[in-house]
């Protein structure tokens, strides 16, 4: 049988077809440091008692905001999937990062509001 003539595997047709950049060491490290340092914030903030819950409500919301993400990209991938391809077009995965990247936004804008609004630690409320 000639070599030339037997169809490729699924994944060199991938690979070929959707070819990415891997983003390296320095995605893990920064993720690492992060998520090393959050938890130090978050029993830094809240009384003795009460940091079992608070490391439990961090890491539920964690949870939570991995599985709309990865929901929300999946979505915008298959939605640029052009009819009766497998994979999605370029387009889509500039898409889906961009979805991401305002959802995040949005995140840090709330946040940043929740902090100004907040009461102040240690400051007894009216």
């Amino acid at each position: 049988m000639d070599n030339a003539r037997v169809a490729p595997t699924a994944h060199a047709q991938i690979r070929r077809a959707a070819p990415r950049a891997h983003p390296g060491p320095g995605l893990g490290l920064g993720v690492g440091t992060v998520y090393a340092v959050n938890p130090l914030q978050i029993t830094g903030g809240v009384p003795a008692a009460e940091t079992g819950s608070a490391i439990s409500f961090y890491e539920l919301a964690r949870t939570v905001a991995y599985a709309i993400a990865c929901a929300l990209s999946a979505t915008v991938l298959v939605a640029s999937a052009p009819a009766g391809r497998r994979l999605p077009a370029d387009a889509g995965y500039t898409a889906a990062a961009l979805a991401c990247t305002a959802v995040l936004a949005a995140a840090l804008l709330a946040s940043a509001l929740f902090v100004m609004t907040g009461p102040v630690l240690g400051r007894k409320r009216a």
